[in-house]
């Protein structure tokens, strides 16, 4: 569900719900949340106002081909954020509290309705339905998005005798979970990218602070989940305009140990590091120890013939007074021009980019400088390093969102023909790396480039007989 144009204050999302009636004598809570994306920059709002659901709501009973529903009809509306941009995407979440709920709910009757706006010439009131829909096209375009702290089986999927969207929820193993929920989404066709995406799965796995991490993933383990990834996209899916990255953290002294948990050239397209300049000093190494880390992964980029980047760097400070996460302090920063030292350092190499990471608000973390207010006369006024970052922004080698429109017009006329990097591959499935194998087991592997004439074979190696 999208629109055009940015939607008024007070537009509504309005559906009907189903559950069968000798289901809907449920205890608890279904909550019904709606989650708007604006414009194309990731931009999310939700509506104010959460409608929670009880059994005592579904008053309507309706008969669908011989058997009873219990209906209500749920509407969200969103106030002055929904002005923003257009709506790109709409979702639906429904969470259960304290909620045994176990079955089918249904949607349909879709409508999206914009806010009342009064016409200047006639002072009419006027509010458009601006979208209907019954599920009856495009439902492919829906998906199920995975639940959250639930222990329950869950799906969605289009039904074809009612043309409606069953969405099937189980709150009944975890009834005292805060938020158990599962989503539908509609992304219209128009998210489609038509050009390259930097694809970066799987990232800082030389860390320890995600699963794919070093502590919890070994390093062929984590080779494998990144191949598969890659094949599954590629060669399952027929995705092709991905450019896969491999972006580890910056504890590689040198080109040997960055290569440890590296995935291999048939599945990378471009390498980098994320290193990050905790709590800056005039005095601190910093840049010389970046500057070190990016010889190396440069090194290793030109002898596997890949690009190279800084795939994520930024200040990060301590958590100052009123922040939940610190990253540019408001005020007191110490190296003012640091995105300048950055780039200074970057373009003396043969990086594509350096990119810092996401700006989130004043409490949550900034990592770029940003605009507080903007006088009449036009003048704005901000974070303290926002005149540095201005003139960093206004060179010619830095490029922003507001650039890439016009990049990536110019690279449609760039033709690449290049060879497969890896024309065989295969990697073990199972038993994974590190398992302890005490009786008999069935070894799995996964090939690639193989022929008919080509002799795939396991080789075990141990100190006993194997």
């Amino acid at each position: 569900m999208e629109s055009e144009n940015s939607l008024n204050s007070g537009a509504t999302v309005s559906f009907d719900m189903y559950i069968p009636e000798d289901e809907a004598a449920f205890n608890g809570v279904i909550i019904v949340q709606g989650i708007a994306r604006l414009g194309d920059n990731w931009t999310w709002t939700e509506n104010a106002s959460i409608p929670e659901l009880t059994s005592a709501n579904l008053i309507d009973t309706v008969e669908v081909d011989g058997k009873m529903y219990k209906k209500t009809t749920v509407s969200f509306t969103f106030g002055d954020e929904i002005t923003a941009d257009y709506l790109a995407e709409f979702t639906v979440k429904l969470a259960g509290w304290n909620c045994n709920y176990k079955g089918n709910i249904y949607y349909a009757n879709v409508e999206l309705k914009d806010g009342e706006v009064k016409q200047e010439d006639t002072n009419e009131v006027v509010a458009d339905a601006l979208y209907q829909w019954n599920f009856a096209e495009g439902i492919d375009g829906w998906y199920f998005d995975g639940v959250w702290d639930n222990k329950g089986e869950n799906s969605i999927e289009w039904n074809e005798q009612y043309q409606a969207l069953a969405m099937k929820v189980d709150y009944s193993n975890d009834i005292a979970s805060t938020w158990s929920e599962i989503k539908a989404s509609f992304w219209n066709d128009d998210f489609a990218v038509d050009g390259a995406i930097l694809f970066r799965p799987f990232h800082e796995n030389t860390g320890s602070w995600f699963w794919w991490g070093a502590a919890f993933c070994d390093a062929q383990t984590y080779k494998s989940v990144f191949k598969y990834t890659v094949e599954y996209l590629r060669d399952d899916k027929d995705v092709h305009n991905l450019l896969y990255v491999y972006g580890p953290g910056s504890e590689a002294a040198n080109v040997e140990e960055y290569a440890e948990r590296y995935p291999g050239d048939g599945y990378v397209d471009m390498v980098g590091f994320d290193m990050y300049h905790d709590n800056p000093t005039q005095e601190d190494s910093f840049i010389t120890n970046f500057t070190k880390e990016l010889n190396v992964v440069e090194s290793f980029a030109k002898a596997h013939g890949k690009l190279v980047a800084v795939t994520e760097t930024g200040v990060r400070h301590d958590v100052q007074e009123g922040d939940n996460q610190t990253a540019l302090k408001k005020n007191g920063n110490a190296r003012l021009d640091w995105h300048q030292e950055i780039l200074d350092a970057v373009k003396a190499s043969e990086a594509s980019y350096y990119l810092v990471w996401a700006n989130f608000s004043e409490k949550d973390g900034f990592y770029t400088p940003y605009v507080k207010t903007v006088k009449e006369d036009g003048v704005k006024h901000g974070q303290e390093m926002m005149d540095n970052f201005i003139r960093f922004f206004n060179q010619n080698n830095s490029i922003f969102a507001v650039n890439q429109k016009q990049a990536l017009e110019q690279m449609k006329s760039v033709s690449i023909q290049a060879e497969a990097a890896v024309k065989q591959d295969g990697y073990v499935i199972s038993p994974v790396a590190g398992t302890r194998v005490l009786e008999a087991v069935t070894l799995k592997a996964k090939v690639s480039g193989t022929t008919a004439d080509d002799d795939v074979k396991f080789i075990c190696k141990g100190a006993g007989e194997v």
